[in-house]
């Protein structure tokens, strides 16, 4: 799987991001979640700050995320 990275901004301090969880979150969040550092998720984050992740949903096929990406409008990073 290739770790494709969309997002949009949402303000001037937010933004919108599809990809696999960035590895600062992973630790975080895995003990509590059945995350997969594999997967892809759809999350909003702080531009300021690195703690400030907000996951929305997890996508079930990098398909799923190549498709919600073009609903979404999300630029390529």
């Amino acid at each position: 799987m290739a770790d494709f990275v969309f997002f949009k901004a949402l303000s001037n301090h937010r933004r919108l991001c599809i990809s696999p969880l960035p590895n600062h979150c992973i630790e975080r969040v895995l003990p509590l979640t059945r995350a997969n550092q594999y997967s892809y998720y759809l999350y909003e984050m702080d531009n300021n700050s690195d703690e400030d992740v907000v996951i929305l949903a997890k996508l079930v096929s990098e398909d799923a995320a190549l498709r919600l990406r073009e609903v979404l409008s999300l630029d390529y990073a």
